[in-house]
């Protein structure tokens, strides 16, 4: 089975991993979940102010109720956000922290793990603010599979 890669807009496209699906999407912005969603991402491609991933990162976590609609609550345990160069022609930094949150499902609140991303194209301000969240239930593959979504956005 060929995946299609999902056009975000300025260029930008995700590819989903084996098994995971649209769940929502709109300009601009999906979210996707594998089959037994146990486990989910976000990507909204917008502007982004400063050259900073890491500053953009912080103030994109600071209006997540805006921003996301992952239905996130009681975000907690952020650590240090870290990032990195990228050598890609769609983003040129990356930044990323990891969390602890409850989550939402059918039979109210649950625990889940995660982690706030941010890409940064420098020259044209463009951003990718991608929240990836699973629950305890998810495979040892949602992990890998968030990576390469990432992968494919570069």
């Amino acid at each position: 089975m060929t995946l299609t890669a999902i056009e975000l807009g300025q260029g930008i496209s995700v590819t989903p991993a084996p098994g995971w699906v649209i769940g929502d999407q709109g300009p601009g912005w999906v979210t996707l979940h594998n089959d037994s969603s146990t486990a989910e991402m976000e990507i909204k491609v917008k502007p982004a102010n400063g050259n900073d991933a890491i500053a953009v990162l912080q103030g994109d976590i600071s209006r997540l109720s805006s921003l996301s609609t992952t239905g996130l609550t009681n975000v907690r345990d952020l650590g240090a956000p870290s990032g990195n160069p990228l050598q890609s022609p769609n983003f040129q930094q990356q930044a990323s922290v990891t969390f602890n949150a409850d989550g939402t499902s059918r039979m109210g609140l649950i625990p889940v793990v995660g982690s706030f991303s941010e890409l940064l194209n420098t020259s044209t301000h463009q951003s990718a603010f991608i929240v990836f969240a699973q629950n305890s239930d998810a495979s040892a593959a949602a992990d890998s599979d968030g990576q390469a979504m990432i992968d494919s956005l570069l």
